[in-house]
């Protein structure tokens, strides 16, 4: 292997439910990976933590920095004994321009797929825009999929392509009168928009954590088996007066502390 000074895991949604969870186990192993056959420190960044085996706890502890997306994977390591820090997603970062017109409400999928059928039947009830919140495959990438050419011998910028695509959907919310996801990354470009925004929970406490480290509450919850009786109309979505000022905070807090951990990550 080349010579790294640190690794940094970008732990993202992935650490959870780690019994049935390949990923969460691959990506908690990086910790003890680094110390003890690198020699060198690794930093878990960004993370949502749940309901992990007593191999991925221990694991963890191996890690020289964990920092989390919210409290409740906080506390969640505190309870085994576990210290983390707590910074936001690292998507809070964006700066979103803040639109002059705003109109209509969008829906967008869930990574579970009946919620995703069920927002899906609630858009299309009320006539709102329903998509999914994932890149659109290019024309080489279809290709690719139907001739089965190993990716290796056809050659393209994806990365300006997934740019492109988060800058189009990053527009979409910010012209959104109001927005209904069940999506993690949904409600955190919703909040950087100022984009009001009701969610249905995820497959963790990642989405509800989030809103409640924002408002101090979990009213912009909304559980799958309402969504029938929802009512999609943009004035039941509005943020309060107290809301908002919640949110400039927490955006704030958030940037701070992510610009903080990073400045000590290179010092150290």
């Amino acid at each position: 292997m080349v010579k790294v000074d640190a690794i940094i895991v970008n732990g993202e949604g992935s650490i959870h439910h780690s019994k049935d969870r390949p990923r969460a186990r691959q990506l908690c192993a990086l910790g003890p990976f680094a110390r003890n056959v690198l020699g060198v420190p690794a930093h878990l960044l960004n993370a949502s933590v749940e309901a992990l085996e007593a191999r991925e706890i221990e694991n963890l502890r191996s890690f020289s920095t964990i920092s989390v997306r919210e409290r409740r994977s906080q506390a969640y390591l505190a309870g085994h004994g576990i210290a983390a820090e707590v910074m936001g997603d690292l998507s809070l970062s964006i700066r979103a321009p803040v639109p002059s017109e705003r109109h209509g409400i969008l829906v967008t999928d869930s990574v579970l797929r009946d919620v995703s059928v069920a927002l899906n039947n609630s858009a299309r009830v009320a006539g709102a825009r329903f998509e999914r919140m994932r890149p659109r495959r290019n024309l080489i990438q279809r290709i690719k999929r139907k001739l089965s050419v190993p990716t290796k011998l056809i050659k393209t910028p994806l990365e300006p392509a997934r740019q492109r695509a988060l800058q189009d959907f990053l527009t979409r919310v910010a012209r959104a009168e109001a927005v209904l996801t069940g999506r993690f990354h949904s409600v955190c470009l919703c909040l950087v928009t100022g984009t009001p925004v009701l969610a249905v929970p995820s497959n963790s406490h990642k989405i509800t954590g989030l809103l409640e480290d924002a408002f101090g509450h979990n009213e912009r919850i909304v559980s799958a088996e309402a969504l029938p009786d929802l009512a999609l109309r943009a004035d039941l979505f509005a943020w309060s007066s107290v809301e908002k000022l919640a949110l400039s905070r927490f955006l704030q807090e958030s940037r701070a502390a992510q610009a903080g951990l990073f400045d000590r990550i290179v010092e150290g």
